[in-house]
């Protein structure tokens, strides 16, 4: 895979540069001034008003074609961790400000239908 940043968007190759896709997905339109793979995800720091830091997981890029060909593809789910909330209730900790989304809470399956189903999907 091959990975370029512009002035608006990052964008991949899987096939050494012939074609080129956008990985923009949900990322602001900024300039993006660095960009690093660290383990499974992609890393870009941006610049200008939507000045940031922005990251989408390359776990499954290498899977495109072999998983858009198939009926239907479960993915196999990265490790989880159980941990307990902190039961410590006697010190009040400060407010968050959260600025994006946890992961939700246990492990996180993923699965790719090549269409839609008309009844719920069940394991």
């Amino acid at each position: 895979m091959l990975f370029a940043a512009t002035e608006r968007a990052v964008y991949v190759s899987f096939d050494d540069g012939d074609h080129w896709q956008s990985l923009r997905l949900n990322m602001a339109a900024s300039s993006v001034r660095d960009v690093i793979i660290k383990g499974d995800d992609l890393a870009a720091a941006t610049h200008g008003r939507a000045s940031g830091f922005w990251t989408t997981s390359l776990r499954y890029a290498s899977l495109i074609q072999k998983v858009t060909s198939a009926d239907a593809f479960l993915f196999k789910p990265q490790t989880a961790i159980r941990v307990r909330w902190n039961m410590n209730t006697d010190t009040p900790l400060p407010p968050d400000f959260p600025a994006g989304e946890n992961p939700p809470d246990g492990a996180v399956i993923d699965y790719y239908l090549q269409s839609a189903s008309s009844q719920p999907v069940n394991a």
